[in-house]
């Protein structure tokens, strides 16, 4: 029997959880350069808002306070 074609569930739910938070992750840091431009308040904030629930959807609750915090503190458009 050929085992290298055996995927275990739970290494499926990690490699998912890992590339939730990488979407995350890369969310944050469009959203931080979009803030930057400051023509682009409405996008970064919605990047943020896409990253909060990236990261609460992994538990990770503190780094999904901090990007909706950071979404809210956007001046309006």
């Amino acid at each position: 029997r050929d085992w290298s074609s055996d995927v275990c569930s739970s290494d499926l739910a990690l490699t998912t959880a890992r590339d939730r938070l990488a979407e995350a992750d890369a969310q944050v840091g469009l959203a931080q350069a979009l803030a930057r431009r400051g023509n682009a308040q409405m996008e970064a904030n919605i990047r943020y808002r896409i990253a909060g629930r990236l990261y609460a959807e992994s538990d990770e609750v503190a780094r999904a306070e901090r990007a909706l915090a950071a979404a809210r503190a956007l001046p309006p458009p």
